[in-house]
């Protein structure tokens, strides 16, 4: 059902009704024929049928399917390379996709584009491109300058895909991958990580992956690094990671109990989001040389340390909450959820080879 009273397009699906009624109402905002095409879907609202269209995943797969390469773009031009990931969420009422990452990345972006699998229950080789348009009301920040970490709401742009024969592969990150206090607390000290992201912005370009790397919690994940809700990750970052998910997956067999103090055996395989990188140590290395033409000279090195600052995942609750109250006002008020001058999410589709 489509629907213009709050300058929205509300899809409300079933496995049926995904061709029919829901890529008919899109076409027709995008014609312009909703309030000169200024109408844009900026939730969606999946029944149990269009739920059930959702594959199983393997935590591996879910980690690699839950990253993207963020191209951020200004005047028209490449700026730089973030990491970003989904997210989704419900407010009880409306499901958004939303994708996650640090406010450094979008601080000078008017646009982004990111890429996503098409297939059912498995990638077909073919690869959708989005473009979205940023304005200052289209990036939901952490209200504590020192927390690094935003939302964009991409959910027209994902219900645009859902809409088509081929809809997207990929996978969102939810509240239930959280960390609950419990969780925080029952981490040891050193824990097994997984990042996945695109330093430097390497990027699997065929098949629209990011790429993984593998550590170990450097400070303790269950208390507040230095008085943060922040922990140190031995991982060696690099410009373009920023954004990337942190994972601990626990592939089973049993793990050290800190309360009882023995193993404890454990067949469940689980996946939690521990953190969200967003800097890394540098050190600069000073050296000396020797030049015959000019004599001695000083020569400095900047290099990484290895280390990783990462976010605590539980901030990002804080920003989902933030979220939710933005988008309950703009529906109440009837604005739109972007600036009139910022369109919506646009899409290319790059068929299998």
């Amino acid at each position: 059902m489509a629907k213009d009273g709050e300058n929205v397009i509300h899809f409300l699906v079933t496995a049926d009704q995904i061709e029919r009624d829901g890529l008919d109402a899109l076409q027709r905002a995008m014609s312009g024929e909703y309030d000169a095409g200024k109408v844009i879907p900026k939730y969606i609202h999946m029944t149990p049928d269009f739920q059930r269209k959702f594959r199983e995943w393997s935590p591996a797969e879910f980690m690699m399917y839950s990253a993207t390469r963020i191209t951020c773009m200004t005047a028209g031009e490449i700026t730089s390379y973030g990491t970003g990931f989904f997210y989704h969420s419900n407010d009880g009422e409306y499901d958004y996709f939303l994708l996650a990452t640090n406010k450094h990345v979008l601080k000078d972006a008017d646009e982004i584009f990111f890429c996503l699998n098409i297939g059912g229950d498995e990638p077909n080789g073919g690869i959708v491109e989005y473009s979205h348009k940023l304005g200052p009301s289209q990036i939901i920040g952490h209200p504590d300058p020192d927390v690094d970490l935003c939302v964009t709401n991409i959910s027209g742009a994902i219900q645009a895909a859902m809409n088509r024969e081929s809809p997207p592969y990929f996978a969102a990150i939810n509240a239930k991958q959280i960390p609950s206090d419990e969780d925080w607390r029952s981490l040891d000290a050193i824990e097994s990580v997984t990042m996945v992201g695109c330093p430097d912005g390497l990027y699997d370009e065929t098949n629209a992956l990011a790429i993984t790397r593998s550590g170990y919690t450097s400070s303790h994940p269950g208390k507040a690094y230095d008085g943060r809700n922040e922990f140190l990750v031995d991982i060696a970052c690099f410009a373009g990671s920023s954004g990337s998910p942190i994972f601990r997956y626990d592939r089973g067999g049993g793990r050290w109990d800190k309360f009882t103090r023995r193993h404890v055996p454990n067949d469940n395989v689980s996946l939690l989001l521990l953190g969200i990188l967003y800097a890394g140590p540098m050190v600069t290395i000073d050296n000396e040389g020797f030049i015959e033409i000019d004599g001695r000279a000083k020569v400095e090195i900047e290099s990484t340390m290895h280390l990783g600052f990462a976010i605590r995942s539980s901030e990002l609750l804080v920003v989902e909450k933030i979220f939710h109250e933005d988008s309950g006002r703009r529906r109440a008020s009837g604005e739109q959820n972007h600036d009139n001058n910022h369109p919506p999410s646009k899409m290319r589709i790059v068929p299998a080879a």
